[in-house]
């Protein structure tokens, strides 16, 4: 994950990849000859192939155990997402399964961990169904304001090289808010950065919101979010259609990429005080 970066002025940054530790035994390589089998489940979707034991299914808190996310397309492909919390039945299948299909696995390369939140590994049962400790992000606020920008717009502040469009919905970008919620926290600060996150979490509601929607170099859709505050709603009138670019205003003034498909967050840039 990158830090929020001392002295940033906007927008310049060098993608770093929000993810949590993958345990060892379960930390397996992407595979592209795996077997491609789906199965719907609550969120997240998780690789269960006929016969396989349910992956949040549980009995007892103890029965509720770390283990990564799987590819729901591909069981010998962990996600690079962070650890989740699964049925023991399920992961200790899941380990089994791998050791059957998965010797010839090649993968592409993952980023490096982070370290988790301690909730996100402390697992609970709750009517039958595996959970982590983690409290509940509060849905997106009807409130926000948002304005979508033109794809080249990435280009501009350097996240695309060649940038291409895509049309994310509604339910889309209230995903990245409430995603926004739970990875901000996570970030490792420095030095007096450190002070700004707790800022910024306090009033995320009345950021204005800019967005970029393009395609990462694999394809996955992105968005580049560029947040500030206007209270007297005067400070930046054209900010519908005119990207937003200031010096100064500290924590008024921070960016932030948003994978959609892997549901993560990199590259927070909060502008510097002055």
């Amino acid at each position: 994950m990158s830090a929020a970066v001392k002295g940033y002025d906007r927008p310049m940054a060098q993608p770093l990849v929000i993810s949590l530790a993958l345990i060892t035994s379960l930390a397996l390589a992407a595979c592209d000859a795996c077997p491609a089998k789906t199965t719907t489940h609550s969120e997240p979707a998780q690789f269960a192939p006929p016969g396989a034991p349910s992956p949040l299914a549980c009995q007892s808190d103890d029965e509720c155990v770390p283990g990564p996310f799987v590819d729901p397309s591909n069981g010998c492909c962990d996600t690079g997402l962070a650890l989740g919390v699964f049925g023991k039945q399920y992961v200790e299948w899941r380990a089994g399964w791998v050791r059957e299909h998965c010797a010839s696995a090649q993968c592409p390369p993952r980023p490096s961990p982070a370290l988790p939140r301690p909730c996100a590994t402390q697992g609970r049962c709750a009517s039958g169904s595996c959970m982590d400790r983690c409290p509940e992000p509060s849905s997106a606020p009807t409130s926000v304001e948002r304005a979508i920008l033109p794809a080249e717009v990435a280009e501009r502040v350097g996240v695309s090289a060649a940038a291409t469009a895509w049309p994310p919905t509604l339910e889309e970008l209230e995903g990245a808010d409430r995603l926004l919620t739970t990875c901000i926290p996570t970030l490792p600060s420095v030095d007096d950065e450190a002070e700004q996150v707790p800022k910024i979490m306090a009033m995320l509601h009345q950021y204005r919101r800019q967005v970029v929607a393009f395609r990462g170099e694999q394809g996955q859709r992105m968005l580049w979010l560029n947040l500030f505050l206007d209270r007297t709603g005067d400070r930046h009138p054209k900010w519908r259609s005119e990207y937003v670019s200031v010096r100064g205003g500290g924590s008024q003034y921070f960016s932030i990429l948003v994978d959609v498909d892997a549901q993560r967050c990199s590259d927070l840039r909060i502008n510097s005080a002055r």
